[in-house]
C-alpha cells in the first residue's frame, strides 16, 4: 500500500529521486506502476516474479560453477526454503527483485565463460543486472563489488597482464561504466542516503556491522547453514 502511494503512483522523476526514505525502492516502484491494476495480487506480482526465479537460477549458477547435481539442488533448496526470501516474494517490497538481479550478475560472469557469445554477453548481462540491482535498492553495490573483484582475482594474468587486459577488455568496460553510474548515483543522491540513515540500525563501525551481519545471517538461513554442512560430518575420509 506505501509502495502504491507514495511511488508507484507518481512520475518516473519522483519514483527515482525521492529517496531520502528505505520504504522507495525504485526499479521495483517502476515495475509496480506497470504492472498494477487493481488488486492486491498484481501490487504483488513483481517481487512474487522475481522470488520464484531466484532459486532457479541459484541453482543454475551452482550447476554451471561445479557441475554438481547435488550442489544446485543444495543451493535450489537453501533459497526455496529461505524463510526471508519467501516473505519477501509474497509482499510489495524490491528485496527479491534485488537478490535475481544480484545473481542474475554473478550468472553472466561465471556462469557464461563457456558461451559462444561470452566477449559481449558476459559484459552486458553483468552491467545491466549490476544496475538493476542497484537502482531496486541503493545497497546493491554492497552484492555486485565483491562479485566482480571475486571474478578479478579468479581470472587476472598478473604475468600478461596488458595481454589480459586486452582479452578481457569488454568485462572490465563494464566494470568502469559499473564504477562511473555509482559515483554519479550515489553522488547526486547522497543528501537523500545520508536523511535515510536515521531509519535501522547503525553500522558505522567495524565492531558493530560484524554483529550486525551476523545477527543478520543467522536471522535468515542459520539452521539452513548448519543442515548444508551437517553431511560434511559423516564424509568417509579416503585412504591413499
Amino acid at each position: 500500500i506505501w509502495t502504491m502511494t507514495h511511488y508507484a503512483s507518481k512520475s518516473l522523476g519522483t519514483i527515482f529521486t525521492d529517496l531520502a526514505t528505505p520504504n522507495n525502492h525504485p526499479l521495483h516502484s517502476l515495475a509496480v506502476k506497470i504492472f498494477f491494476s487493481d488488486s492486491f495480487f498484481s501490487l504483488r506480482l513483481p517481487a512474487l516474479l522475481a522470488g520464484i526465479c531466484v532459486p532457479l537460477l541459484a541453482g543454475l549458477l551452482a550447476w554451471r560453477l561445479l557441475k554438481d547435481k547435488l550442489a544446485a539442488l543444495l543451493a535450489l533448496a537453501l533459497c526455496a526454503f529461505n524463510g526471508g526470501l519467501v516473505h519477501y516474494s509474497q509482499t510489495a517490497r524490491g528485496y527479491s527483485m534485488q537478490t535475481l538481479f544480484v545473481l542474475l550478475a554473478a550468472f553472466a560472469l561465471f556462469g557464461l565463460e563457456e558461451s559462444k557469445h561470452k566477449r559481449w554477453l558476459m559484459p552486458a548481462g553483468f552491467l545491466i543486472s549490476a544496475l538493476a540491482a542497484v537502482l531496486t535498492i541503493p545497497s546493491g553495490i554492497v552484492f555486485i563489488g565483491p562479485i566482480a573483484l571475486v571474478w578479478l582475482l579468479l581470472n587476472i594474468d598478473r604475468k600478461d597482464l596488458r595481454k589480459w587486459a586486452a582479452a578481457e577488455l569488454p568485462v572490465l568496460i563494464s566494470f568502469c561504466a559499473f564504477g562511473v553510474f555509482c559515483l554519479a548515483w550515489y553522488g547526486v543522491n547522497y543528501a537523500k542516503f545520508k536523511a535515510g540513515q536515521s531509519f535501522g540500525d547503525s553500522v558505522c563501525a567495524p565492531l558493530p556491522f560484524l554483529k550486525f551481519l551476523w545477527s543478520r545471517l543467522w536471522e535468515i538461513s542459520g539452521i539452513l547453514w548448519i543442515l548444508a554442512f551437517l553431511p560434511l560430518a559423516f564424509k568417509e575420509t579416503r585412504k591413499v
